[in-house]
């Protein structure tokens, strides 16, 4: 018998990262390209409960903070869509896709 606990917890890795063009958001503010802002798939989105949580992101070494301002349709379980200051920060934008980790 097994005495090992099973840990859960609000972190996403291996996530998927990809930009796009802001704009107005799903949470209602518009934003801009220089924004540190991410869209959230549309199973974590939780009806719009996670609106302007902040959360902290890593990617090869780098680490930021961005604030959650929109909705991504498109993207799959644990995926982000930054703004393209965000993942220029991260990576050069000519990649389009990086894996990275992310957590609330």
């Amino acid at each position: 018998m097994s005495n090992s606990k099973t840990r859960v917890d609000k972190r996403s890795g291996d996530a998927r990262f990809t930009f796009f063009d802001v704009g107005l958001g799903a949470c209602g503010i518009v934003n801009t390209d220089s924004d540190y802002i991410v869209a959230l798939n549309v199973e974590q989105w939780d009806g719009g409960s996670h609106c302007f949580k902040k959360i902290n992101m890593n990617y090869n070494g780098k680490t930021t903070t961005a604030q959650i301002t929109d909705m991504c349709p498109s993207c799959p379980y644990k995926a982000l869509d930054l703004s393209p200051s965000l993942f220029g920060f991260l990576a050069s934008k000519d990649l389009g896709i990086i894996y990275g980790d992310w957590n609330f």
